[in-house]
């Protein structure tokens, strides 16, 4: 931030406050130098939504969703990016004047992998380039390294610090991994068992079953070349294929709950260790069966599985719930990011954020520092609401935080009036129900 005031590049809003969209993508395009980074870099990522011809005038968001899972390949390759096949690319016009991502200055360059079902300590691997990346490799390094070579941070000259910081290395990536606290974690170590292989890819022609997902951008990287058996989901369909398969849908809360169907159907017992796994599941997709998307068929299934597991379903998922809802560790900024979708109900450009917590009161003693970071990404990203749902899992009620210029539009849709900037919604647990289709009918 320093650097940005000092060099007079800093794009300035409300109360002299960096405003970074403005500053990185947006009233700063007098030269193209720089510009035109962000544009390649949009474009790669999701061409759907970018022209593949430069605009100079362009205003380019912050943040925005890929076309399709981002992969380490991808990464690498605008790492990499000179502007190929473009009117633009210097190593075919000779022009120095626009700068390309792929700079032969570049002293290092990272990518950093999170697998969240392993240990934080060795969940993240980072991908190193130690010069400029359009002609080195990045080679991984685990964060569970005790000593990260000092060849690492050879290229680093010696008036430059932070470039790759080979004492301090592993330690950083172990503390971004602890910020991502899962009911995951509760229930493996409830069960004292380690979590299942995270596959990103599988071997040409295997054979795959998928449950629980179907489209191919949330499968493994390679999923067109492989043999899908069978698919058992609770979304909707998504996925093509040139030849039949078995196919399981069923509109319920959980897709574990049609796995329990089929293992009745096939006269298969159900051990207790993979009944605790999978009632947990239906209990994590239902908010302890108070979601509206729960049916009979999850009530039905979480019974069940709850006598085989020998456990108190309410007790066990309270429990459960509560341990994917400590908010203790992670800051402001974080928070507001968990779990945000832009959404726009019609012409309204909107966030809608929503945390779950066992207990209202303390997310809303941070009322003050979350409505201040609301603010400022209302003015980033040129929102025209910023709506944070604080739901209650244990009363299924939701506290609604409302910013911006169309914030009424909550008063509007619930016939509620915010107090404050604030209203309680009760009963509203699920967005995707409650939220989305009520507010785009009043927008």
């Amino acid at each position: 931030m320093d650097s940005l005031h000092g060099n007079g590049f800093a794009v300035h809003g409300k109360n002299n406050e960096i405003n970074l969209l403005d500053t990185y993508s947006g009233k700063q395009t007098t030269t193209d130098y720089s510009h035109m980074r962000t544009w390649i870099g949009h474009h790669i990522l999701a061409p759907s939504k970018f022209n593949s011809h430069y605009i100079h005038n362009d205003k380019y968001p912050l943040c925005f969703s890929p076309d399709e899972k981002v992969s380490l390949e991808n990464v690498s390759q605008i790492y990499r990016n000179r502007y190929e096949e473009t009117q633009f690319s210097p190593d075919e016009t000779r022009r120095v004047d626009m700068r390309v991502i792929g700079s032969d200055t570049t002293l290092s360059a990272h990518m950093i992998q999170i697998f969240p079902n392993l240990p934080a300590e060795m969940s993240c691997v980072s991908w190193v380039s130690s010069g400029p990346a359009v002609y080195g490799v990045f080679v991984p390094i685990s964060n569970d390294c005790v000593n990260v070579s000092e060849a690492y941070g050879a290229n680093q000259p010696a008036n430059e610090t932070g470039v790759l910081d080979t004492d301090t290395y592993p330690e950083s990536l172990i503390e971004l991994c602890k910020k991502n606290p899962e009911t995951t974690e509760f229930v493996l170590d409830y069960l004292g068992i380690e979590a299942p292989e995270l596959l990103e890819s599988v071997e040409d022609g295997a054979n795959v079953i998928l449950v629980d997902h179907n489209s191919p951008a949330e499968s493994v990287d390679n999923l067109e070349n492989a043999n899908i058996l069978k698919v058992v989901d609770h979304h909707k369909l998504a996925l093509e294929t040139s030849y039949p398969l078995f196919l399981r849908f069923e509109p319920v809360g959980c897709s574990e709950t049609i796995l329990c169907k089929l293992y009745e159907e096939n006269g298969v017992e159900i051990s207790k260790e993979i009944a605790t796994l999978m009632v947990s599941a239906i209990i994590s997709d239902t908010l302890l069966l108070k979601s509206p998307t729960t049916t009979d068929d999850d009530r039905v299934a979480v019974e069940k599985l709850a006598k085989i597991a020998e456990i108190d379903a309410e007790e066990y998922g309270l429990e459960m719930l509560k341990a994917g809802t400590d908010l203790s560790s992670f800051t402001i900024d974080e928070i507001l990011a968990l779990d945000a979708k832009q959404i726009d109900f019609k012409d309204v450009k909107s966030i809608v954020n929503q945390v779950n917590t066992a207990d209202i009161s303390d997310v809303m003693a941070m009322k003050d520092e979350l409505e201040a970071g609301m603010n400022k990404i209302i003015e980033n990203e040129n929102l025209d609401l910023f709506m944070l749902l604080i739901t209650d899992i244990v009363n299924s009620n939701s506290q609604v935080i409302a910013l911006g210029k169309d914030a009424s539009l909550v008063e509007k849709a619930y016939g509620v009036e915010l107090v404050d900037n604030t209203v309680l919604l009760e009963g509203v647990v699920s967005r995707k129900k409650q939220v989305v289709p009520i507010m785009t009918e009043n927008a």
